[in-house]
């Protein structure tokens, strides 16, 4: 017999599997408490009457009646528990067939019988789930289990956006105070993972970012107010675009401005990715090919950041801080994000050096030894020149 808390064969409690059922849904209630004489008798599962309940022992029948609190009542003798009166009965029994007593405990369930069927057979057909859903009803149980599912899915909306809250804190850029760029042109915008100021200025009307007309992300505007602030960014970014391009058909610029033919880059990346992230990585990502890397948003990019030219003005010193930034010792290959770094394990906090989006132009020990050391071609700052004055020609 189930008496305190049923538990299955692991440890679940029927309260742990259904947490938020209505008092009305009683099936673990029952199981979890003693089931009585009384509790039948309250689910007209049994009823009240003389000579209703029967012992069989020893060839001897005992009859007595059943009360309506669930009592037993035999020979004037009443008795509350079930156990008590079939020991009692099986003592009187034995006692008068032999003079002994020395049945000191028994099991009144399955002995005693109700109107010839035992007891402990009615309970259990009691205690099935048939009889619960006789009990309680097919549109109730399918209300509670609707009602979990509705919380189920808010729990899962809630865990959804404190994901999006966490990855939004950790990737956010620093703030850009609307001083810096022209009060009264910045739209400052939530991706979902960070805040975008976006410019307004009338020179974006034929622009439009995230549906919003006449916008343009504030770090690539050239309108009057940002063109100048933003110059930068926008040439270090083209030239990355245009490396990006032509590593796909340009042996030449790879070989004269990169400094490496494209086999050799691409072995030279991998070798320096699978030192950088063995130990980091699991075993199967180490060993995927340039391509699928690639494929897999993994990006190219700068150890000495191209941020930290930002401060030249002249066109040869920027032709040739880029054809070093560019040459191929600068170059590695990381994760391109925080989304990409933990769908592959990796501790966003620990690693943030190894992740594009996270790096925000900070610097490695060593990196600036490491790049002045590079000594970009003739070509390659020649190349780099002619960029750089066709870009500046466009701006003007």
């Amino acid at each position: 017999m189930c008496t305190g808390s049923c538990s299955n064969s692991y440890g679940n409690t029927e309260e742990n599997i259904f947490p938020n059922l209505s008092p009305g849904f009683t099936v673990m209630k029952v199981k979890n408490q003693m089931t009585t004489l009384k509790t039948l008798l309250d689910a007209n599962v049994i009823s009240p009457g003389v000579g209703v309940i029967t012992l069989l022992y020893k060839d001897r029948t005992t009859v007595a009646n059943l009360l309506d609190d669930g009592t037993i009542d035999w020979g004037g003798q009443v008795f509350t528990s079930l156990s008590t009166f079939s020991l009692i009965c099986k003592r009187s029994i034995t006692h008068r067939l032999t003079g002994a007593t020395t049945l000191k405990t028994d099991n009144g369930w399955t002995s005693v019988r109700y109107n010839d069927e035992l007891l402990s057979d009615i309970r259990s057909r009691f205690l099935t789930p048939d009889r619960v859903i006789k009990d309680v009803g097919i549109s109730q149980m399918k209300g509670e289990l609707n009602d979990l599912a509705d919380e189920i899915e808010i729990l899962q909306l809630r865990l959804k956006l404190l994901e999006l809250q966490l990855e939004s804190t950790e990737n956010a850029e620093p703030p850009v105070p609307e001083t810096e760029y022209g009060v009264g042109i910045i739209t400052t915008y939530f991706d979902g993972r960070s805040s975008r100021p976006l410019c307004r200025d009338p020179h974006n009307s034929n622009k439009s970012q995230y549906g919003i007309i006449c916008s343009q992300h504030v770090p690539e505007c050239t309108c009057p107010t940002h063109r100048g602030k933003t110059f930068w960014r926008r040439l270090t970014e083209s030239v990355r675009v245009d490396r990006n391009t032509r590593m796909k058909k340009d042996e030449d610029y790879m070989k004269s401005v990169i400094g490496l033919s494209s086999e050799e880059y691409h072995t030279f990346l991998m070798s320096n990715f699978r030192e950088t992230f063995s130990g980091i990585l699991p075993y199967h990502v180490l060993g995927k090919s340039y391509a699928q890397l690639r494929n897999d948003l993994f990006v190219i990019d700068e150890i000495f950041p191209r941020c930290e030219g930002k401060h030249l003005e002249n066109p040869n010193e920027i032709a040739f801080f880029l054809a070093k930034v560019f040459n191929y010792r600068n170059t590695q290959m990381i994760l391109h994000n925080n989304v990409e770094a933990r769908r592959h394990g990796v501790d966003v906090k620990k690693y943030k050096m190894l992740i594009n989006c996270t790096k925000s132009g900070a610097v490695y020990t060593g990196a600036k030894e490491n790049f002045d050391e590079i000594e970009p071609s003739r070509e390659a700052v020649s190349y780099m020149l002619t960029f750089v004055n066709d870009f500046m020609r466009r701006e003007t």
